[in-house]
This record gives C-alpha cells, sequence and structure tokens, in this order.
C-alpha cells in the first residue's frame, strides 16, 4: 500500500476496495475444504452442505464486514500519509484497544503481564507523537501528519473492536468452530466490506478514476495491476490469519501476535522506504518490544502454572 502512494497512485477508495475484494479467492481453500468433508462422510453416503454456517452466524459476519470497511478506510487513509515506519508504530496501539474491548465485551481476564503490555504500547504511540518532526513524509505539512496519525488511531480502535466482536460472534455462534467455518464467516464478513466499499468509491467515482490513476503510476501499468493483485490477494492472507487465532485463542492474542511483526515492518520500511529511524522510533519501537516480550512472558508463566504476583486467579486458562 506505501508503494502505491509512493508511487504516484491516490487513490484511497480504491485501495480501500482493494482490502476486501479479494474475497472470491476464499472459494478456494472452502472447495478444497468441501471435498475433504465430502470424501470422509462418503463412507456414511451423506452429502454434505457447501457451507455449514448458520444464519446468525452470518448476519454477524456481515454486520462486522460494515464496521471491516470503515477500519479499512482508516487503514489506507493513514498510509497515504504516514512513513511506513510510523504507521506501523502507531497502528500497534490496537493491542491496547484490543485488549480493553476484549475485556468489555468477552470478560478477557488480564495478568500484570498484559496489562504492562497494554500499558507500553500505548506509550510507544504517545512518545511517537512528541517527536512528529521526525516522523513525517518528505515535505509532508503538519495537518497531513496529524490528520494521518488521527486516522491511523482510530483504525486501531476499529480493530480491536472488531476482534472483539469476532470472538463473541464465534463464542455466541453455537456451533463447533472449525477451519471450515472460520472461511465461511470471512467470506461473509469481506463481502459485506467489499460491497460497502464499493458503494463508497462509485460515490466519490473512483471507478471512472483507475485508468487515469494507473497512467500515472510511476512504474508503469503492469506494476501498477501487480500492486493491485497483490494487495487484494495479500488482506486475505491477513484476514484470515487474525480472525483464525481468534478461533482457536482469543482476540487479545491475535493483537499480540500481529504486533509481533513490527521489528520486520521497521525494517522493511527502513531498507525499501528509506524511512528516517531517529531516537524517538528506536524509543517507541522499544517499548512495543517490550510489551510484546511482557505479555509472552505472562502467558509463559500460565501455561507451566506458575504463580502470578498480583493475581489472585490461579486457575487462569491459558490464551496463548
Amino acid at each position: 500500500m506505501r508503494l502505491y502512494f509512493a508511487e504516484g497512485g491516490g487513490l484511497v477508495w480504491f485501495l480501500t476496495w482493494l482490502s476486501s475484494a479479494g474475497c472470491p479467492i476464499i472459494l478456494l481453500p472452502l472447495a478444497v475444504n468441501y471435498v475433504r468433508r465430502r470424501s470422509k462422510s462418503a463412507a456414511d453416503g451423506i452429502m454434505p452442505p457447501f457451507f455449514i454456517v448458520k444464519p446468525k452466524l452470518l448476519v454477524c459476519g456481515a454486520a462486522i464486514g460494515i464496521i471491516a470497511a470503515a477500519d479499512n478506510y482508516f487503514y489506507v487513509y493513514g498510509m497515504s500519509k504516514l512513513p511506513v515506519s510510523t504507521f506501523a508504530i502507531i497502528g500497534a496501539t490496537q493491542l491496547a484497544f484490543t485488549a480493553g474491548f476484549a475485556f468489555l465485551i468477552v470478560k478477557q481476564k488480564f495478568t500484570p503481564y498484559s496489562i504492562n503490555a497494554v500499558v507500553l504500547l500505548t506509550a510507544a504511540a504517545a512518545v511517537l507523537s512528541l517527536d512528529a518532526k521526525n516522523v513525517r513524509l518528505s515535505g509532508e505539512p503538519s495537518v497531513d501528519y496529524w490528520t494521518g496519525f488521527c486516522f491511523t488511531a482510530g483504525e486501531a480502535v476499529l480493530f480491536g473492536l472488531i476482534m472483539s466482536l469476532v470472538e463473541l460472534s464465534y463464542s455466541k455462534s453455537q456451533q463447533p468452530m472449525t477451519y471450515g467455518l472460520v472461511l465461511e464467516f470471512q467470506l461473509a464478513m469481506c463481502s459485506s466490506a467489499c460491497v460497502c466499499s464499493a458503494i463508497g468509491m462509485a460515490a466519490t467515482g473512483g471507478f471512472a478514476k483507475i485508468r487515469t490513476d494507473a497512467a500515472g503510476f510511476e512504474s508503469g501499468r503492469a506494476k501498477y495491476c501487480a500492486v493491485a493483485l497483490f494487495t487484494a490477494a495479500a488482506c486475505q492472507c491477513f484476514f484470515l490469519g487474525a480472525i483464525g487465532v481468534v478461533c482457536f485463542s482469543s482476540s487479545l492474542f491475535s493483537g499480540v501476535v500481529l504486533n509481533s511483526l513490527l521489528v520486520l515492518v521497521e525494517i522493511c520500511a527502513v531498507v525499501f522506504f528509506h524511512d528516517e529511524f531517529g531516537a524517538g522510533k528506536a524509543v517507541a519501537l522499544f517499548l512495543s518490544l517490550w510489551g510484546f516480550a511482557s505479555y509472552s512472558y505472562g502467558e509463559y508463566r500460565i501455561r507451566v502454572r506458575v504463580p502470578i504476583p498480583g493475581n489472585d486467579d490461579d486457575n487462569v486458562p491459558s490464551q496463548a
């Protein structure tokens, strides 16, 4: 996405639509899963249905997809205004919001280590905001930076809400969650987000501007198409991984897994986009890594049943 804007792309709604437009790809693994289920049921003479999701869970997925469309727009708009490294560190605050919503919506249990992680990751974004003059794109006006900052922070809030709502939907589904069911839930969610994004794109004339946007892409039309296709496919892999972890663990742990990629994102941003990496980013990155390590250590102690200071519940189930 950063490459798209760096090479002259300018359609925020186009990338927002691409974030969910790749949802038909999900039909391929769904078909493979159906063949496997059918082969297992053949001995009993049963023909299983292609879709197994119940209407209640389907509606939940579609409703969450509407929020996901807004989240995608915030994500893309923030990316258009910020360097990758800055965007990634601000986005890392999603763990704090995920934790908050998990506590309110799914009654997530916390330990001193998980609380420490949330505080540190929030502090990382605060440190970054104080170093604003060193974390902008070259020649970017102050108002554009702060607009991007606010949109990225808003995306972190919405993403935290989405992950907790996904976990709540799973817990209330009244059917065993399986790999196939996660795929069907994602298909419902992304299809809904795709429709909402298409409406926004059509309302702003985005579809009519794609040809002009491609013509102005510095690397040429072929690479423009490659960036678009890869973005659509990669977003589906991302969503499948995120909500898949929620299915087999929790929304909070899904946020932790995503934050573990922060170091890789920072390295790639410096190598491929030559982002500046000053003291503010270094401190923010250190706080983020410290927060991730704190959460991981707390989960390790839970798994090996080591008593956690200040935690009265010695039988807290592991979320990892």
